[in-house]
């Protein structure tokens, strides 16, 4: 339902009903009178026009009901204290003749089919001109707070950097508890592999008898042979039991941990083999470093 609005009314509500900002009754009112207003009713639809791209003037962004309501607020009281200004400075009554030297709004044009009536150009309106000016503040609010929602995207980022970093930093430190636990302990065996070649290669072995897990600590080992890998070797009464391959770092440091059940009193020696890159089933290769097996603390 609408009530009739009168055209000075209509005239002062139009940045409202072009927000869509009136109470029902009133935004029909003014609709209503705008339809049929040869002054209101283009004024209406290019205050529209000119909000509708702000669609396209500005990304979108997320802003809360609050914000809205107090941006809003503050446009349409810049828009009536500065629309009753340009009101004020127009001119009394206006002519079909040429504009006073230094008048601010052009010449008036017949209404057609108004023979004597005259309107202002709607594009010299000063509603228009507050209108457009409703859609550059909130255009530049909206880049306020892209702005804002850039420098929350970047915060997010960075977080996530430092996150990932101290998340790499537990994870060092916790490998290197595991790496002491693993080489401490009454139930740890530790056996001294050795060599006799000219730039002798050594190692300790730590074997966790609680854990089932072996930890060997190696240095001064030479570069295997292209094509080649380092093979660790369990040695039992009955079998020779791969532990795994690696390769040591250029400095001739390997750190190896593998995991393997063995009964205490079965194992008989610890060796490191050359053989072919990806391992073999059983050793075939020069003997690089090896070491008989140790009762658990001794």
């Amino acid at each position: 339902m609408s009530r009739d609005v009168s055209h000075s009314e209509a005239a002062e509500l139009l940045p409202e009903a072009a927000l869509d900002a009136l109470s029902p009754d009133d935004q029909a009112g003014v609709v209503a009178h705008a339809t049929g207003c040869p002054e209101c009713g283009p004024t209406l639809i290019a205050l529209r026009d000119a909000l509708a791209q702000l669609a396209f003037a500005a990304p979108p962004v997320t802003v809360d009901a609050v914000s809205r309501a107090r941006v809003r607020t503050r446009l349409l009281a810049r828009a009536r204290a500065d629309l009753s200004v340009a009101d004020g400075s127009q001119p009394a009554a206006a002519s079909d003749g040429p504009p006073a030297s230094g008048s601010p709004w052009p010449p008036p044009r017949a209404i057609a089919g108004g023979a004597g009536q005259t309107r202002r150009s709607w594009a010299a309106s000063p509603v228009l001109g507050w209108g457009l000016a409703i859609a550059a503040g909130i255009i530049g609010v909206i880049a306020v707070q892209h702005r804002a929602t850039l420098d929350g995207e970047q915060f997010t980022a960075e977080r996530t950097t430092l996150l990932a970093r101290v998340q790499a930093l537990r994870d060092s430190v916790e490998a290197r508890d595991a790496f002491v636990r693993a080489v401490t302990g009454k139930q740890v065996s530790t056996m001294q592999l050795t060599s006799s070649a000219v730039r002798a290669p050594w190692a300790w072995m730590f074997w966790d008898h609680a854990a089932n897990r072996w930890t060997l600590v190696a240095r001064d080992l030479p570069a295997p042979a292209a094509g080649k890998t380092y093979q660790l070797w369990l040695v039992t009464p009955h079998a020779k039991i791969s532990a795994g391959t690696f390769n040591p770092q250029p400095d001739g440091g390997a750190e190896v941990q593998a995991t393997y059940p063995l009964a205490a009193d079965s194992l008989r020696a610890i060796a490191v083999t050359e053989e072919p890159a990806g391992g073999v089933p059983q050793p075939t290769g020069a003997l690089i470093i090896a070491a008989t097996a140790n009762r658990p603390g001794k």
